[in-house]
């Protein structure tokens, strides 16, 4: 969807509204793939919009830095307590 012209906006937006929910197991068993993934496949069209961001770019970066803040919690928690994290390649 992302390389094709007249589907493109919609797989974004689509995209983007993905990024909170790439921790559930269903959208990836590995759970070290998907959110990097997403960011490469939003970051076109973030950056083609940069000087004139639409509601769908301010989004798309608000929904990444709150998977971003989110891992970054669960990494430094993981670092004060004795349990590693699980499956969690990051």
């Amino acid at each position: 969807g992302c390389t094709h012209p007249n589907i493109y906006e919609p797989v974004v937006a689509l995209l983007s509204q993905f990024t909170p929910l790439l921790d559930l197991v269903v959208v990836d068993p590995s759970q070290s793939i998907a959110f990097p993934m997403n960011v490469i496949a939003l970051l076109p069209y973030m950056l083609l919009n940069y000087e004139d961001a639409n509601e769908l770019c301010i989004r798309s970066a608000d929904n990444i830095a709150q998977v971003s803040v989110e891992k970054k919690q669960k990494i430094r928690k993981s670092r004060y307590s004795n349990e590693p994290l699980q499956s969690q390649n990051i």
